[in-house]
């Protein structure tokens, strides 16, 4: 037989073929169908892994605290905190640095994160974590250690001006979360509109509250900022949240 001969049985051994009749199209029919079933068998198993995977993802990092301790998550799944958390929730009352605190019904710890050697901060929210929110966070901002100011200054060094706007950048409107619709100072600038003395617990702290205005939608909220310099404590409420006179009322001090 000639090579030529060869390559023509070859090509002619890889040609689809038609099944014979009614009985050999049945049979490719159903060996499709195992081929189907296989595939959507194994699709089934891999879903089911990767659901156990997640089940127990989440319930290694709720058991990270101490026993009897956990952050409950559960109304929002997608607000966990990361493992590097620094509060920690015990019979209600989230323990952060030197404080600690009750949050109000339907809230949660959204983040809680260190920002530096002995310093660390945590956004408290209601659980969905709704708009609108700033920083992504729909609550407080609770600080102790360093505390920030005016961008990239201390809280020492720009105590009125500003001191809210820790960003660097661009601030998006929190109703929008559009950067072409950007915080802004509004008629007041950048000075604080009140500046008074505050209960925070039972001591007392350095009240300040600005005015802030969206660029294009005229929204106006008022940052709001209580400051213990002496336990280096500091707590922000910019979108008034109604809940926060009861929070500050609640906040205990453990390094006393």
């Amino acid at each position: 037989m000639s090579t030529e001969d060869k390559v023509r049985g070859a090509l002619a051994d890889l040609a689809p073929r038609v099944p014979a009749g009614d009985e050999a199209l049945a049979g490719v029919h159903r060996a499709i169908t195992r081929r189907r079933r296989r595939r959507t068998a194994v699709r089934a198993a891999v879903a089911a892994g990767l659901l156990v995977a997640v089940a127990t993802a989440g319930v290694i990092a709720l058991a990270g605290g101490e026993e009897g301790s956990e952050l409950d998550m559960s109304e929002n799944p997608s607000t966990t905190p990361t493992t590097e958390s620094v509060a920690e929730i015990v019979d209600g009352r989230v323990e952060f640095g030197p404080l600690r605190l009750e949050l109000p019904d339907r809230w949660t710890v959204i983040q809680a994160l260190p920002s530096g050697d002995d310093s660390a901060w945590m956004c408290i929210a209601p659980a969905a974590n709704p708009d609108p929110k700033l920083d992504n966070c729909a609550g407080l901002f609770v600080r102790y250690g360093s505390l920030p100011g005016r961008e990239t200054f201390t809280y020492e060094e720009t105590r009125g001006d500003w001191a809210w706007n820790h960003a660097t950048d661009v601030v998006a409107c929190p109703t929008t979360n559009d950067l072409n619709d950007q915080v802004v100072p509004g008629p007041e600038g950048t000075e604080p509109i009140a500046f008074d003395v505050a209960p925070v617990g039972d001591k007392t702290a350095d009240y300040t509250q600005w005015a802030a205005y969206c660029s294009r939608s005229g929204f106006r909220f008022t940052p709001r900022m209580w400051v213990l310099p002496q336990s280096r404590i500091m707590i922000e409420d910019v979108l008034g949240r109604d809940e926060t006179e009861d929070i500050l009322a609640s906040v205990e001090f453990t390094d006393e």
